[in-house]
């Protein structure tokens, strides 16, 4: 008799997601691998018909999930005493699948910490620090399934480790926090990181505040200076553990780790933040305050000069940032066709040891349908000619194309923070920035964009086709 397997999907015949080879010296025994995420259905048969008996014997249906890999992300948490963190999860299988009966089994997720007294998890993954000191998290997925005896048969399907170390904050930074160029009438985001010595926190929560200030707001005008809140300053009993003083005070303008800037005019300001933390009474002697402040020069943009009768709206560069790797299609209000103009490719110049840009030998962009474009891994800009598709028309716009990588993105501006109500939905625009602060374009395909969220029982979050419109 000649034994074999039959490998259903949803009711539908197919054998690609799982791959079923028989032993060659045991007949009746097959290893299966599964290759495309899904819940398959598996028979076993015994076709007799070589035995000249038209019967066909099967066995009982058996449900099998194959699921992604299981990632944890991140690899490695550095948190610090009363830091907050959920855990997020890539992959691994459903939870609970087709009951306890012998037809199928149920799948049990654990989260388990070596030593509590370092950090524990509750059932929503959201880790908490509690003391200094190093320990593990443990995510272990087992499968359990009821045998015809009524015995409970348990397997560990997959385990990951996940390395827990609490420290205390030695320092703060603003990343780059060498002299930063931006051009007046740009903004742009600065972001502060807590730091254990040459090392970055994870970006949890904790009863931390922070105040952030500019030398020179005629310059440089952070998103709190305006005249309808410079006023609204706030203060926080928080105990300075260096100067021993209990009923220390710290004032803070905007408590929040990043902020939005204007750059208004040519200048340089110093931009400066300072950073309480409350600690456990544990940690009562060790320094909580800390200040960092990074330089930032605005320069003037550059601009064309164009004669007089040319209409203030015609007075423009239009410059157009793309990623490498993406699709962009150009949205303008007449039928109009594209042409390539001359191309320059940023590259390494190792006598002088920096960047330059040079002429292209090969493409860098492509146009596709007269109406897009699409990038490839390579940087540099690009010039092309947008003109009307129409006869006797003479309207002709110079697009400059810039391929650099996105350095920061945005997804709110000028708020501190939302007040929504509960089953409400809001849409909040996500703007791409390069290192200077210009915009990148809209709805740009190619871009990956992650998201975290300190309370997933708060709230939920999605993206929209181009990763461009964030939903609550």
């Amino acid at each position: 008799m000649e034994f074999a397997l039959e490998i259903e999907m949803t009711g539908i015949h197919r054998t690609r997601g799982l791959n079923a080879v028989q032993f060659p010296t045991e007949r009746r025994v097959f290893s299966v691998e599964g290759i495309e995420p899904g819940n398959y259905v598996v028979t076993a048969y015994v076709d007799r018909s070589s035995l000249g008996d038209a019967l066909r014997v099967t066995s009982e249906a058996t449900k099998l999930e194959v699921f992604p890999v299981l990632t944890l992300y991140p690899s490695t948490l550095l948190l610090t005493p009363n830091m907050r963190y959920t855990l997020r999860i890539l992959g691994g299988p459903s939870r609970g699948s087709y009951g306890s009966s012998i037809e199928g089994s149920l799948v049990d997720i654990r989260f388990e910490v070596a030593d509590t007294k370092i950090a524990t998890i509750d059932s929503l993954r959201e880790i908490t620090a509690k003391e200094v000191g190093d320990t593990e998290l443990s995510y272990t997925i087992v499968q359990t399934k009821q045998a015809r005896d009524g015995r409970e048969r348990r397997n560990i399907v997959s385990k990951r480790m996940v390395p827990i170390r609490v420290r205390l904050v030695t320092s703060i930074d603003i990343p780059s926090n060498q002299q930063r160029i931006v051009y007046s009438g740009s903004m742009f985001k600065q972001l502060a990181v807590l730091k254990h010595y040459n090392e970055t926190f994870t970006h949890g929560v904790a009863p931390i505040s922070w105040d952030w200030n500019c030398s020179h707001p005629s310059i440089l005008r952070p998103n709190f200076t305006s005249s309808e809140n410079i006023h609204h300053v706030q203060s926080r009993q928080i105990r300075d553990n260096s100067r021993n003083d209990n009923s220390a005070l710290f004032t803070t303008q905007f408590n929040s780790s990043s902020i939005h800037a204007n750059a208004l005019k040519a200048g340089e300001a110093i931009l400066r933040v300072r950073m309480a933390i409350e600690y456990p009474q544990k940690y009562g002697k060790e320094q909580n305050w800390f200040k960092t402040d990074a330089i930032v020069k605005v320069q003037d943009r550059l601009s064309i000069n164009v004669p007089e009768f040319v209409p203030e709206s015609d007075k423009q560069t239009h410059l157009y940032l793309l990623p490498p790797n993406s699709y962009s299609k150009i949205m303008t209000n007449k039928h109009t066709r594209m042409k390539l103009g001359y191309s320059m490719q940023s590259v390494y110049d190792y006598t002088t040891q920096q960047y330059e840009y040079q002429e292209s030998k090969s493409p860098i962009i492509e146009l596709v349908n007269d109406d897009a474009i699409k990038t490839f891994d390579k940087y540099g800009k690009v010039t092309v000619i947008v003109e009307e598709s129409q006869a006797f028309t003479d309207q002709v716009v110079m697009l400059n194309i810039l391929i650099t990588d996105i350095y920061t993105l945005s997804a709110q501006t000028f708020k501190e923070a939302l007040n929504l109500p509960l089953g409400s939905s809001i849409k909040l625009p996500i703007k791409f920035y390069n290192e200077h602060a210009h915009l990148f374009a809209n709805n740009i395909e190619g871009v990956q964009v992650g998201i975290e969220l300190s309370h997933p029982r708060v709230v939920s979050v999605s993206l929209d086709q181009f990763n461009s419109t964030l939903t609550l």
